[in-house]
């Protein structure tokens, strides 16, 4: 995320860009490992792109590479419709993270 500033300096745009980083609370780390770990799962257990699993489960393709790339927050219904598409339980998508 930039904060956008009206200020043509272009060093006061990355001093917001990385205090911006800094401030990533414990929800965003949540959400990137999330991300990474159905990554990990979707490669390994079907080997499928993101678009054709997103295709597979009936979900947005660039909603769920959002998720994958921990920029959103997901239902558990969205994890549940996940899981479901990778053959597994919630339980089992959850036991490794």
């Amino acid at each position: 995320m930039f904060l956008i500033y009206t200020v043509g300096y272009i060093p006061l745009l990355y001093i917001a860009h990385l205090s911006t980083l800094e401030c990533m609370d414990d929800t965003s780390t949540i959400e990137l490992k999330l991300g990474q770990h159905l990554k990990k799962l979707r490669q390994e257990r079907t080997g499928l792109s993101q678009e054709k699993f997103a295709y597979r489960i009936d979900m947005d393709r660039t909603y769920y590479a959002a998720i994958e790339l921990g920029r959103h927050s997901v239902t558990l219904g969205k994890l549940a419709q996940i899981a479901e598409g990778l053959g597994m339980t919630l339980e089992e998508l959850f036991r490794d993270l």
